[in-house]
């Protein structure tokens, strides 16, 4: 894989980048028009992590910049084993396409590695190995037996270790949207997707016991790579699952305030609080005999979802809330 340039460069800085270079070079080759130039440069720069610089990719996407133009193409990069298909020209009699590509490396996979490869797509973010193992072992896999699958994808380029303390674990993109494509062509995307949405709601119940009495910095550093996991349960249990939905946000939402996401918090409890009247009636949440129900009941109550409250006051607002939830559920 060639270096990309990370999000936040200047256009003259992400010029730098070897798969900038690449890609312009194999863009100019298609079409002697182009320029990589800093009026294009920021969407190129996106099409290259979008692509993780994968130089197979970044070749078949550069030969439709004739036909698509950048803007088009990068927004159609959601479907890019279509979009970069082979175009019968010598490039693609010698590569093949991107897809024919992971098709090779996933048929070298045993079964199991395959599985475990298949339910880590449901992952939006980064993982640690506990949550990802805790996701994907099921059946005759357990969860050591998961830990050492994940390390065999590790070495076989599939799954990547991030460089980062305590040690994470993701899938490039373009690895992830393979797995996802194959989840559905099995039935088990919606599944496994649950699966993935429990086991963050396991982590947010830790993340919410911590969040009382944990330093904020140290929760912060902890949890807060979580949030575009969170955010795909918050999405996917919304639509499919309301018990699990107010559930996941009654944990979710100090991560959310204490990173300044309040905007976003807001409009997430809006749409969970729609669900309640399926998942559980608003007038039943102090005495529904759950402690995750009492969470919600208490993001409810208190100000730092329904208003940008200051950070300091989030967790005296929620203990506040909390309390007298339990009050209202002894009778008291």
């Amino acid at each position: 894989m060639l270096p990309v340039p990370v999000a936040g460069l200047s256009p003259a800085d992400a010029q730098e980048y070897a798969a900038m270079v690449f890609f312009a070079q194999r863009a100019a080759a298609a079409d002697r028009r182009f320029e990589l130039s800093a009026a294009n440069a920021l969407v190129v720069a996106e099409i290259c992590r979008r692509l993780d610089g994968i130089p197979l990719a970044l070749e078949l996407a550069a030969a439709r910049v004739p036909a698509l133009g950048l803007t088009a193409l990068l927004a159609r990069l959601d479907d890019r084993f279509r979009v970069l298909k082979g175009t019968g020209r010598p490039l693609d009699q010698r590569h093949g396409t991107l897809h024919a590509a992971f098709d090779w490396s996933y048929s070298l996979l045993a079964r199991d590695e395959q599985r475990v490869f298949n339910r880590l797509g449901t992952f939006a973010g980064s993982f640690s190995l506990a949550s990802a193992a805790a996701c994907v072992a099921e059946g005759s896999i357990d969860t050591s037996e998961a830990m050492d699958l994940i390390g065999r994808l590790v070495d076989r380029s599939l799954v990547t270790a991030l460089a980062v303390d305590p040690p994470r674990y993701a899938l490039l993109e373009t690895a992830r949207y393979y797995a996802l494509e194959r989840l559905t062509a099995t039935e088990e995307l919606e599944t496994a997707r649950g699966r993935m949405a429990a086991t963050i709601l396991h982590l947010l119940d830790a993340a919410y016991q911590e969040y009382w009495s944990l330093d904020e910095e140290i929760w912060l550093h902890r949890y807060a790579l979580e949030l575009e996991n969170v955010r795909a349960a918050l999405e996917w249990a919304t639509v499919n699952d309301s018990e699990l939905a107010v559930a996941l946000f009654g944990s979710a939402w100090p991560l959310l305030v204490e990173t300044d996401l309040h905007t976003e918090a807001r409009t997430c409890y809006s749409q969970v609080l729609t669900l309640l009247s399926d998942a559980l009636p608003k007038a039943g949440l102090a005495d529904s005999g759950s402690d995750r129900h009492l969470r919600f009941g208490a993001a409810m109550r208190s100000g730092p979802v329904r208003s940008r409250a200051r950070r300091g006051n989030a967790r005296c607002d929620g203990r506040h809330s909390i309390a007298l939830l339990r009050a209202d559920a002894a009778g008291g």
